[in-house]
């Protein structure tokens, strides 16, 4: 490419689509960098600070959410937060935290459940929530204690198995569990210890049996089951 030296230079470079960042910085004017951000709207990053106006920040924003990282934060308006969240909920984390309304958080969650990461905690409601664990699963781990119901859980397992992971013990019940285990089996490690122990019998018996086949003697096979008298030793706890 021709070295730039002129403005008329460096916007023949970005329409022809040069990245901002090679061109010169006493190039970039604001017309140039308006035409670069057009173009690319990643460019925004390479703007001088001083030449961000409000138009420019919003064209880049509505097409690409990830440049609300490089709007002043003088600029984050609730409109173009509000068109970043709605393109992806995680541009939450880039949003002021006086601009964190509770429809902008719900707008966020609807789109991205795991946003309720970035939702102010006195803004999390059951209803919120909800929301966000109905979109996926994973961001039970964002949700209070102290709001976390069955109910809210089975919805998070359901979604995703390994959910159980932060569903509080009291809440793991057999309902609960099967369905996170049902849904993805490597949740299993986080069941209650009911299940856990249920679950090693059930491997214990599964392996005598095979042992059987192999001539294993039924002594030893009772022995491992903890099997006595034709009975179970007892029940599984």
């Amino acid at each position: 490419m021709k070295r730039v030296r002129t403005e008329r230079g460096a916007l023949a470079a970005v329409r022809g689509g040069s990245a901002l960042e090679t061109i010169p910085v006493a190039c970039r004017t604001a017309k140039v960098c308006f035409a670069a951000v057009r173009r690319r709207p990643c460019d925004l990053a390479d703007v001088p600070v001083a030449l961000r106006s409000a138009e420019m920040c919003a064209t880049a924003v509505t097409s690409d959410w990830r440049t609300l990282e490089h709007v002043p934060w003088s600029l984050r308006s609730p409109a173009i937060c509000m068109n970043a969240v709605r393109q992806d909920g995680a541009s939450l984390r880039y949003v002021p935290w006086t601009e964190r309304t509770p429809e902008l958080c719900l707008a966020a969650v609807k789109k991205d459940g795991t946003a309720l990461e970035f939702v102010p905690e006195t803004l999390k409601t059951p209803a919120l929530c909800a929301t966000a664990v109905g979109q996926d699963g994973l961001a039970l781990k964002h949700v209070p204690e102290d709001l976390k119901t069955e109910n809210l859980c089975m919805t998070a397992v359901l979604s995703w198995g390994m959910a159980l992971t932060f569903v509080p013990d009291e809440l793991k019940t057999d309902t609960v569990c099967f369905a996170a285990i049902d849904s993805d089996p490597e949740a299993l490690r986080h069941a209650s210890p009911r299940i856990l122990r249920a679950a090693t019998a059930a491997a214990l018996l599964l392996r005598s049996a095979l042992e059987w086949r192999q001539g294993v003697s039924a002594p030893r096979i009772a022995e491992t089951i903890g099997w006595q008298d034709g009975q179970a030793a007892g029940p599984v706890q």
